[in-house]
């Protein structure tokens, strides 16, 4: 595997941040280089695609779209959540789906879980 070095330019004010960085870092035992490119790989996990457009009636309540902008918003809430916390427990899950009608809410949240875990989140239950 070949490697290529990449420079980042920064205002000085950034600097204090960076120092920051580099002790924690090698405080949890990773290197910058290794922290940086996680950082980057949860980024673009989380943002891409990016948003692709929808049609306005897919927001309309019943429309097959509908569900899967509703399946992706609590998604994205997920990951979020699991980046700020480190992973996530199986109520953060359930609780997401409070909207979802009570005969479906078990199926979503395990949809919900499948994906996470698919993505490398950890979901304790």
């Amino acid at each position: 595997m070949t490697s290529r070095y990449i420079a980042l330019y920064v205002p000085d004010d950034f600097l204090p941040i960076w120092e920051k960085f580099k002790l924690i870092a090698k405080r949890e035992g990773l290197t910058v280089s290794a922290l940086f490119r996680r950082i980057v790989e949860d980024y673009v996990r989380l943002h891409d695609p990016g948003n692709p457009q929808r049609p306005i009636t897919a927001f309309v309540e019943g429309h097959p779209d509908s569900y899967k902008a509703q399946h992706q918003s609590r998604l994205k809430a997920l990951v979020q959540k699991a980046m700020r916390m480190g992973e996530l427990r199986w109520s953060d899950v359930l609780a997401i789906c409070h909207d979802v009608d009570k005969r479906l809410r078990v199926g979503e949240a395990e949809r919900l879980y499948k994906e996470l875990r698919e993505m490398g989140i950890k979901v304790w239950r």
